[in-house]
């Protein structure tokens, strides 16, 4: 007898779940959630050529405008992003001269690149529900 009463009780647990569902009645933003990538996937290797400009002082610059690291992520609460290089943490505020991050993003873009800048970059989404680690994306340079 309790078997069928479980069983009668998963069933009406069902139905009602079902209803809510259809009617749109349940509001998926309040359910905590671990966070996973949105993002358009990185090509897994980024190729950059420096260009070399000449300071007053006779210097060699070598640098390359451009280039973006997607990183972004669904969650709830909404996750916080961390970046590894080489395996090692990222700190992107230790080169905002150079690197600007995108807000409520993961995803940074280098304004100018140098030969440092070669390797392989990782980003991490946190939450309180858990963490989503990035597929690798290798920064490299070519003659």
């Amino acid at each position: 007898m309790a078997l069928v009463t479980r069983f009668m009780h998963y069933r009406l647990l069902i139905f009602i779940l079902i209803c809510c569902v259809r009617c749109n009645v349940i509001d998926w933003s309040t359910i905590p959630t671990p966070p996973r990538f949105i993002h358009e996937p990185n090509d897994p290797t980024i190729y950059f050529t420096l260009e070399s400009t000449q300071t007053s002082n006779g210097h060699n610059l070598d640098y390359l405008k451009e280039r973006t690291l997607r990183c972004i992520a669904d969650g709830n609460p909404s996750p916080g992003y961390k970046w590894k290089k080489n395996g090692k943490p990222f700190n992107l505020a230790l080169y905002s001269d150079r690197i600007a991050q995108r807000p409520n993003e993961g995803s940074f873009v280098f304004s100018k690149l140098t030969a440092a800048d070669e390797g392989v970059y990782q980003c991490e989404a946190t939450n309180d529900n858990g963490t989503a680690i990035s597929e690798k994306i290798t920064l490299k340079q070519t003659c």
